[in-house]
């Protein structure tokens, strides 16, 4: 069994996702675990770290990598 960093989730199929991918409207856990109990979207409260793009309904931190990369990766494809 993988035990995870202090920043990361413990997803319930032992992987292990980064924190901020918590509770930021997609789902990282193959069972969505990370996307459940959420009661105010971290992206729209506290920012997104500063190598993040934040999509433009400020419901999710995305990698910035992510931007204009072909795939609409923010719920509102304001990454595109």
């Amino acid at each position: 069994q993988r035990f995870c960093q202090r920043d990361e989730y413990a997803c319930l199929d032992g992987t292990c996702i980064r924190k901020e991918f918590q509770c930021d409207g997609k789902h990282d856990c193959f069972n969505g675990l990370d996307e459940m109990n959420c009661t105010l979207n971290r992206a729209l409260i506290e920012g997104c770290h500063w190598t993040q793009f934040r999509c433009d309904d400020r419901t999710q931190c995305i990698p910035s990598f992510w931007q204009c990369d072909g795939e609409f990766d923010c719920i509102d494809k304001s990454d595109e």
